[in-house]
């Protein structure tokens, strides 16, 4: 999407390339995994349900890469904490519920030392990439998966949705750290009448 067509006149969220995203424009690396850190004292304001929340969260990694992203949140666990001059801060189900959603780590805000929350924040595992997206629109037909050079179509399923393939977990063709992915396919043409 070409969402500024004169870099020079907005400079600061285009960076020379045509495409928004500020200084932090390709931060979000396709092969990378993703860890969400919330510290808050107050609730989550997003008028969208949990679920639609999680679900765009998913989206940003693959639908089907849900162990590439974790939200980890620093926020009061259940019952609240008591505020310095005794008024209580309720606690954000929500927050919890999006933690929950994505095997993330939920800490409380009320810990006397908060030395140790950095390492618990960002500490748990990730898994695996499952979900590789194609650049253009696969003729599923013709489309053949080899991981480190053996023949693994047969253990792998095109997701016409997201234009993505899926390798079957239970096979021996999963591909695990440093191993090459290679994805042939024709290119499916829709024609406009």
């Amino acid at each position: 999407m070409q969402a500024c067509s004169d870099p020079a006149s907005c400079w600061l969220f285009c960076r020379g390339n045509g495409r928004c995203g500020g200084w932090n424009a390709g931060f979000l690396r396709d092969d990378a995994q993703l860890t969400i850190a919330v510290v808050s004292d107050a609730p989550d304001h997003d008028p969208r349900p949990v679920a639609e929340v999680v679900d765009s969260l998913k989206n940003i990694k693959g639908y089907y890469n849900v162990s590439m992203l974790r939200v980890d949140a620093v926020i009061e666990p259940p019952g609240g904490c008591t505020a310095g001059a005794g008024t209580p801060i309720p606690a954000d189900d929500r927050y919890r519920q999006v933690v929950e959603q994505t095997n993330g780590v939920l800490a409380s805000m009320c810990e006397a030392d908060w030395r140790v929350l950095p390492m618990i924040i960002g500490s748990a595992d990730f898994h695996l990439k499952m979900q590789f997206f194609l650049s253009r629109l696969a003729d599923p037909a013709t489309l053949k998966v080899a991981v480190d050079g053996q023949d693994c179509t047969a253990h792998w399923k095109y997701d016409f949705p997201s234009n993505s393939v899926l390798p079957d977990t239970t096979s021996s063709c999963v591909p695990q750290p440093g191993q090459q992915i290679s994805i042939t396919y024709n290119e499916l043409c829709l024609g406009t009448g």
